[in-house]
């Protein structure tokens, strides 16, 4: 499972997702497990948009796995 101090690194494919948008979205959820509840809202809503696909993009599958890996702790109400 990815921590917040975890900085993923995707491999740049031919057809991918922008990077620009999913970079965006690393910083939301960077954010959002650091407590900052807007961002949480932000981030799995901006998650369930998906990502746009661009030439020399992230590798999709790199970017699905690690979404995965976060989206319980996402998804998971904060405690205060």
């Amino acid at each position: 499972m990815a921590r917040v101090t975890d900085a993923p690194r995707f491999a740049k494919v031919l057809r991918g997702y922008s990077p620009r948008d999913v970079d965006a979205v690393v910083d939301l959820i960077a954010s959002a497990l650091s407590g900052d509840e807007a961002a949480r809202t932000a981030a799995i809503e901006r998650v369930e948009r998906g990502f746009m696909i661009a030439f020399r993009g992230y590798d999709r599958a790199q970017v699905d796995t690690y979404i995965a890996g976060v989206e319980g702790q996402l998804r998971r109400p904060s405690v205060q």
